[in-house]
């Protein structure tokens, strides 16, 4: 993700070796789910997908990416 630390928004770059079903979502320090970023069919190769961060509070949040094969986290932080 990048810029990083976020203010408003970023995008979250998604390299997949193949079409695969993914959820990519984002996670407060506490674990709750606040953001979804995909559900469901992303091809293979570089996603591009935009986290709007103008809602979320100051803190270390963590993008988590999940397929059947893979899972993969991301910290990030939100800024102002």
């Amino acid at each position: 993700a990048g810029p990083n630390p976020i203010r408003t928004g970023t995008r979250v770059a998604v390299t997949l070796d193949a079409s695969r079903v993914a959820r990519v979502s984002v996670h407060d320090v506490l674990g709750r789910e606040v953001a979804i970023l995909a559900d469901g069919p992303l091809p293979g190769g570089r996603s591009l997908l935009a986290l709007d961060a103008a809602d979320l509070a100051v803190g270390l949040y963590v993008v988590r990416l999940r397929t059947a094969v893979s899972q993969f986290s991301l910290p990030i932080t939100v800024s102002r």
